[in-house]
């Protein structure tokens, strides 16, 4: 399963033509949480790679399981609103916990 997340995850991003600057400056994450993501290492605190899913249209469960339901979409999308809706330090503390977490 773990393979299968890396797996799916560099197709979206080569079938969506974004880069890894872009992955990594909009999720705010360091090219080891992503080279992480790659090998199928997905964090107790997932905001970075819902942020991740949304810029690559797709969902979390699809990146995670290899299949979407609109349930999981709507999740994201709230997890992201929550996630916008913290002050600055907030958001830092969450990124930080993520990278911690991998």
């Amino acid at each position: 399963m773990k393979e299968e997340i890396g797996k799916r995850l560099k197709t979206l991003i080569t079938e969506k033509g974004v880069t890894h600057a872009t992955i990594m400056k909009e999720a705010e994450i360091s090219k080891n949480v992503l080279a992480n993501y790659y090998k199928g290492n997905i964090p107790k605190n997932i905001i970075s790679l819902a942020t991740i899913s949304q810029l690559l249209g797709t969902s979390l469960d699809y990146i995670i399981f290899g299949k979407s339901t609109g349930d999981t979409d709507n999740q994201t999308k709230e997890l992201m609103e929550y996630y916008n809706k913290l002050d600055d330090k907030n958001k830092k503390d969450c990124r930080k916990r993520n990278e911690t977490h991998v």
